[in-house]
């Protein structure tokens, strides 16, 4: 549907390595909250899976777990899960 292709677009731009864009200028317009929430979510799990399959992309990545700052390619691979499942909730 039309969140689908939107999610699609939107992560294609943030996760484009030539062209680097913030997700602060991206300007997305949904019909509803619901769809908004629902767009949200989609774009965390995207980006959190982009990451979680090519940490080397982002070697400087920090991530805040339980208190410490920490990079995200030093965690095992069931770190990563639980980090991510508890980003996306």
């Amino acid at each position: 549907g039309k969140t689908t292709v939107l999610v699609e677009k939107a992560l294609r731009i943030l996760l484009d390595e030539e062209n680097k864009t913030p997700a602060d200028r991206l300007l997305i317009v949904t019909f509803s909250n619901a769809s908004a929430k629902e767009f949200k979510t989609r774009i965390e799990k995207g980006i959190n899976e982009a990451i979680k399959e090519n940490p080397e992309k982002y070697p400087n990545l920090q991530v805040r777990l339980c208190g410490w700052n920490v990079l995200f390619s030093s965690l095992s691979e069931k770190e990563k899960d639980e980090f991510i499942a508890r980003s996306i909730k």
